[in-house]
């Protein structure tokens, strides 16, 4: 009946069903220290969700790996809970999960019910994003002022979802890194990132690898993120004072 001063619990790659979720979740709501479980290449679905989101609204994860599972277009109301009550949450992966925009959209709007939280990192990489769900993520991040790392890779976001996701960021002050590796953008979205990399000053890196790009598109586009993370490295002093002031 005791964790006792066990910080990390990794259960992937076990094939875990729900039949498990009254007895892992009972652990963790018991008095503990975990920071960080991984529950990475299972079969939980929602019902496991929700009462994971009851065990640990009490406790101090900080990390939470929950990919390759069987979270649907129903988990985006546990989901936005989950990024409300657990307060001390910096880390989040909810990559391939069948997610959709229906999900997409609700944790967006947690996203921007919590703009001063801790969250972190947020993977939503092969979660069957299209243009809505990046819509909704680009209105969240005009509110959100801790998310650092934002990964969307693997997706169906095409140029209307792209130029969204890249207006926000011109106002966005915190997001260091937005990943968009194996979307759907085409040369159109070209000039809202050259807009990114001329207004934004705390964006590190983008990644827009694998997109519809042309080919020299493509490689001026590299060029000019490179430049620019040059020119953010370069800085790199004033950047740490800033966050050690933070």
């Amino acid at each position: 009946n005791s964790l006792g001063l066990l910080e990390y619990i990794n259960l992937s790659k076990n094939d875990i069903t729900d039949l498990a979720s009254t007895s892992i979740c009972r652990q963790l709501s018991m008095p503990n220290y975990i920071k960080t479980i991984d529950l990475s290449y299972n079969k939980l679905s929602n019902t496991f969700l929700k009462k994971l989101l009851t065990s640990i609204q009490s406790g101090q994860i900080q990390n939470l790996y929950l990919s390759h599972n069987l979270f649907d277009n129903e988990s985006g109301e546990i989901i936005r809970s989950i990024l409300f009550d657990v307060l001390s949450l910096q880390t989040l992966n909810l990559s391939s999960n069948p997610l959709r925009d229906e999900s997409v959209r609700l944790i967006s709007k947690g996203l921007k019910e919590t703009p001063n939280r801790f969250l972190k990192c947020l993977d939503l990489s092969d979660t069957s994003i299209g243009n809505l769900g990046a819509v909704k993520l680009a209105k969240a991040l005009l509110k959100n002022e801790s998310l650092e790392k934002l990964l969307l890779n693997n997706n169906t976001i095409s140029d209307e979802g792209g130029i969204a996701l890249f207006k926000s960021l011109c106002q966005n002050k915190t997001l260091l890194f937005i990943g968009l590796q194996s979307n759907e953008m085409t040369d159109e979205s070209a000039q809202s990132i050259y807009e990114v990399l001329l207004r934004n000053n705390t964006i590190i890196d983008i990644n827009i690898d694998f997109n519809d790009f042309s080919y020299r598109r493509h490689v001026h586009l590299k060029e000019m993120i490179l430049e620019h993370k040059k020119m953010m490295n370069s800085n790199i002093t004033e950047y740490a004072s800033r966050h050690i002031e933070l």
